[in-house]
């Protein structure tokens, strides 16, 4: 196999000289192609035998891509650092370990291969009309190791090809669930700019205004002075009744005094997310009862905060704020998020909800968010708060620390004076 194969990417080669006619869209170069070799290689050493595959279609515009649940493109992403620009082609990747050979099937132009390089360490690149020819004369007497969302995933596992989706997946949720220096830079720059969104807000949210509005608030502070352009601004912009609707996706209704407004804010920036949420008084102070829930939530969150550490699970975290709030709130519990209504946080990384499973043990490097909240449908009070958390060796880093949490620090940013 080894000769066949070299000789068949000295093919693809002369083919791509005369193929390539489409431009591709190369990422920032934030993560080196030093990072992203080294991921294809640690990937390799895990999987020894066979052809890995992976495919992913372009995306067009990076504001409208969401990143909201976790996607195949994320897997090609991680380990390629490139993606095409249309969303009706794939780009196709194959990773050889036992010869430490990438190859990158993709319409993009000649002259852009060069660039390819520079960002990926991606030195075998070929028009995606070759994948077809590698299927047949390269993966006919080969173990595949690809994802059951792959489009070509049902077409292999008709034939004689050993198609394993179980050990690939499993071994990239585990890589991709710890972070590198270099991804937690663009998420902690992620989370800065977020912090600043939602300070602006605090600054400027009054009654009379519409949700709509102060999603305009944020995103301007979020954009401001920043530097970078961030894409898929998720925003959850929740006053009075809609404060206790986990999920409301409207923006029309006028803020009135005397509301609460939680502000679940969701950015990605260079396909790394972070997920910060706050809960701010319209008029700027909190009536008693609304204090009194706020603080509630926040000395949940921070009952869970002390006992995360590597060791610990996410399970673990939720059942201990979830017995805070029966313990030190039950008259609020039927209304709590550990009713039966969300989970207490959940892993970040590209995409918002990432991939990691609830009772993994916690390791440095694993970013989280911690995120009770209480929903009082009968007086209009919607509380949540939720802060996102890099796992330390001795205990952790709360990255999204920028935004006021207390009531006082929140009040006194609100205040006129």
């Amino acid at each position: 196999m080894r000769e066949r194969r070299f000789r068949l990417v000295g093919i693809f080669y002369i083919a791509a000289f005369i193929l390539f006619t489409a431009f591709p869209i190369i990422a920032d170069d934030v993560i080196s192609k030093d990072e992203y070799g080294a991921r294809r290689n640690t990937l390799s050493e895990s999987i020894v035998d066979g052809v890995i595959l992976l495919a992913s279609p372009g995306i067009k515009d990076k504001s409208s891509f969401s990143s909201i649940e976790n996607t195949p493109f994320y897997d090609f992403y991680y380990l390629s650092g490139f993606y095409g620009d249309d969303p009706e082609k794939l780009s196709y990747l194959a990773i050889v370990p036992s010869e430490r050979i990438t190859i990158l099937f993709s319409d993009i132009s000649f002259e852009s291969r060069t660039k390819v390089l520079e960002n990926t360490g991606i030195k075998h690149i070929f028009p995606s009309i070759q994948f077809d020819r590698f299927m047949k004369d390269v993966l006919a007497d080969e173990k595949v190791y690809t994802l059951k969302s792959v489009p070509f995933y049902k077409s292999l596992s008709e034939t004689k090809v050993d198609v394993n989706d179980k050990k690939l997946r499993g071994t990239l949720t585990t890589m991709r669930m710890i972070k590198s220096e270099g991804e937690l830079n663009i998420m902690r720059k992620t989370a800065d700019a977020v912090s600043n969104g939602i300070t602006n807000a605090m600054k400027q949210v009054k009654p009379g205004i519409t949700e709509a509005d102060v999603k305009k608030i944020i995103s301007d502070g979020i954009s401001k002075n920043t530097g970078v352009t961030y894409h898929n601004l998720g925003m959850i912009v929740g006053s009075g009744p809609n404060s206790t609707i986990i999920h409301y996706d409207g923006d029309k209704r006028k803020i009135e005094d005397g509301d609460v407004i939680v502000c679940d804010i969701s950015p990605a920036y260079n396909f790394y997310a972070t997920d910060i949420t706050r809960t701010i008084p319209a008029n700027g102070k909190f009536t008693d009862e609304q204090k009194k829930i706020y603080q509630l939530v926040l000395d949940t969150q921070k009952a869970a905060e002390k006992e995360l550490k590597p060791g610990v699970t996410l399970a673990e975290l939720h059942k201990i704020a979830d017995n805070y709030i029966k313990e030190n709130g039950k008259d609020y519990y039927k209304y709590s998020f550990g009713n039966k209504i969300h989970y207490l946080g959940h892993y970040v990384g590209m995409a918002v909800h990432d991939v990691g499973g609830y009772t993994a043990k916690l390791k440095p490097g694993m970013v989280i968010t911690i995120e009770p909240g209480i929903y009082d449908k009968e007086k209009n009070i919607g509380v949540r708060i939720e802060d996102t958390y890099v796992v330390t060796e001795d205990g952790f880093s709360r990255i999204s620390n920028g935004v006021p949490r207390e009531v006082t620090e929140i009040e006194k940013m609100m205040s006129p004076n």
